[in-house]
């Protein structure tokens, strides 16, 4: 399930990276709702990693998701070059 969410973020980068130069409003919107699909599938996949996992300690659980999603957020991006 992860791969097909991974692959569904990229058509979605894609997607994006089109509409900048298009620009067609109906596809900004779409764009906008699938992401919204995708990410909670996400969100769900992730709680289901946690719940599946036999995680006991449902504060430190809470913590991991957190914490999962958020070091995404600040993990800095890589130089194009591969400097």
């Amino acid at each position: 399930m992860g791969k097909f969410l991974f692959i569904g973020v990229i058509l979605l980068i894609v997607a994006s990276l089109a509409n900048m130069f298009f620009q067609v409003p109906a596809l900004a919107l779409t764009i906008s709702a699938i992401a919204v699909m995708i990410f909670s599938a996400y969100i769900l996949f992730d709680i289901s990693q946690i719940v599946n996992g036999g995680e006991t300690n449902y504060v430190m659980a809470t913590n991991e998701f957190v914490f999962r999603h958020l070091q995404h957020l600040h993990q800095p991006a890589e130089p194009a070059d591969g400097i």
